[in-house]
């Protein structure tokens, strides 16, 4: 019992010892990098947003620089983020120049900072510009893309798989050569489309067989065209096109999948369809009760105008007030009981951000209509003439009829992509009164052709966009539309 006690001390100083005699790194300089979420993507670039905050020969030997490439020391070396992958290991980003070329690796280090195992994740040479690699990061995998560009131009596509212990591995050596049909959904795609098909459009397997339906509007991907023509017979219209692959999302990964793109259309393509325009959402309405939810349609003359528009109803009934006095951040309307009403630019602060345009003066009502602006919202509203009294607020640019006993609005919400439709009533004594909200939805007022054209007391037309379309692939509006013509129920 004795000789086992000293052997157990004896274990213990040589441990000690071993501890003591290790070199120890102080690691607070990475306190000022931040933690980035995944997915993302790492693009590194040389041009003046290349990284070059440097750090020691010290803290390169702390982060193991020297199994991350050769000649470290010598080498300019940087930390760019932190990831959290997992509680069993940490996770850096860093760089290092070689030469002309920018290199950004991912390091796994376990928690006591010993080097676990690294990955290259983007590459960028300033020398001829025929290579560069650059990877999406997600929570299990590198999805990395190298290109060679020359003719003709080569390009490879890679993914890794963190491992529970933190080491990196191909995805081939994971699966041993049994890749499941994965793709990479984060990489610019060879082409963005719409799915113009009513009734969806059928999505298949490399064998052919059907497992799933893109719906009419849906982005889809394409990563790559294949030499399979099909010609498919609709309705007595013949309709050509090729196979083609797609990255589709299921049940948390990316499907290689394939498609017919003889129903696929560019943003501005897209076009509805008549019977796309009845389904909408009654969402509030002056008769009481009503059915919150109810599906309703407008009218049987609510349709999409193809042919020669019909004649319209000229309503300019906003005009200018000469006495109403325009400063450069405030506007004061002089009121007829003699006093005034003032609106003032407040931009000082982003979150309680309000700033005033004037738009013009209704005579036969004695309103003045101001838009008003403020933090991720704005609005039009009425301000009585006499007594400075704010009468309404509507969403968006209330359209009067030419009888003045109606006012319709389009309001279209760009972060829940929720479109609806606003209707008022106006009585003798210019009260005006919220009728209905109808949520529309396959559709909405084109954002940057607003203009709606009366044909009757309650019929108008108005220019309008798919929701999926309402921004093309670019980010910018999309200015195509179609003519449709509406008749309120009186």
């Amino acid at each position: 019992m004795k000789r086992f006690k000293t052997f157990i001390l004896l274990i213990s100083i040589v441990t000690v010892t071993l501890s003591f005699g290790q070199e120890k790194f102080n690691y607070k300089f990475l306190n000022d990098y931040s933690t980035k979420e995944v997915p993302l993507e790492e693009k590194t670039k040389l041009d003046h947003n290349a990284p070059t905050n440097h750090i020691t020969v010290i803290q390169k030997k702390a982060l193991h620089f020297d199994k991350i490439t050769e000649d470290w020391e010598r080498l300019d070396c940087g930390v760019l983020y932190s990831i959290d992958l997992s509680e069993n290991y940490k996770t850096w980003v860093v760089y290092y120049y070689w030469g002309e070329e920018l290199h950004t690796t991912l390091v796994n280090y376990d928690l006591e900072y010993n080097f676990i195992d690294s990955e290259e994740l983007a590459l960028d040479e300033n020398a001829e510009g025929w290579t560069l690699s650059e990877s999406t990061i997600t929570q299990h995998r590198i999805h990395r893309m190298d290109a060679l560009y020359i003719e003709p131009e080569q390009i490879e596509y890679i993914n890794f798989i963190f491992k529970d212990t933190g080491e990196i591995v191909s995805e081939k050596e994971y699966y041993n050569g049994n890749i499941p049909d994965t793709c990479v959904h984060y990489f610019d795609p060879l082409a963005v489309k719409y799915v113009q098909a009513l009734n969806g459009l059928n999505i298949r397997d490399e064998n052919g067989n059907k497992i799933g339906k893109l719906l009419y509007g849906e982005k889809v991907n394409i990563i790559k065209y294949t030499n399979k023509e099909l010609s498919v017979n609709d309705n007595g219209k013949i309709i050509n096109g090729s196979i083609v692959e797609i990255c589709n999302y299921e049940s948390g990964y990316n499907k290689r999948r394939y498609v017919f793109d003889g129903y696929l259309v560019d943003d501005t393509a897209l076009k509805l369809y008549n019977t796309q325009l009845c389904p909408n959402m009654l969402t509030e309405d002056d008769k009481d009760p009503f059915n919150k939810g109810e599906r309703v349609c407008l009218d049987d003359i609510y349709s999409i105008i193809l042919e020669k528009l019909p004649n319209s109803i000229p309503t300019n009934f906003i005009t200018k007030n000469d006495n109403v006095i325009l400063e450069k951040d405030k506007i004061t309307l002089p009121l007829t009981n003699g006093k005034k009403k003032t609106f003032i630019n407040n931009t000082e602060y982003l979150e309680s951000t309000e700033s005033y345009e004037y738009i013009g003066f209704l005579e036969s009502f004695d309103y003045h209509l101001i838009e008003g602006s403020y933090f991720e919202e704005g609005d039009f509203f009425f301000v009585d003439q006499n007594n400075g009294e704010i009468k309404t607020r509507f969403p968006n640019y209330p359209h009067i009829s030419p009888d003045k006993k109606t006012i319709i609005c389009f309001y279209f919400n760009p972060y829940n992509h929720r479109s609806e439709f606003f209707i008022y009533t106006i009585d003798n004594k210019n009260q005006i009164t919220l009728k209905r909200i109808i949520e529309i939805v396959y559709w909405g007022q084109n954002i940057k052709n607003t203009e709606i054209l009366w044909t009757s007391n309650l019929s108008f037309l108005v220019k309008a966009t798919p929701i999926a379309t309402m921004w093309e692939s670019s980010g910018n509006y999309n200015k195509s539309y179609q003519n449709i013509h509406i008749k309120i129920h009186n």
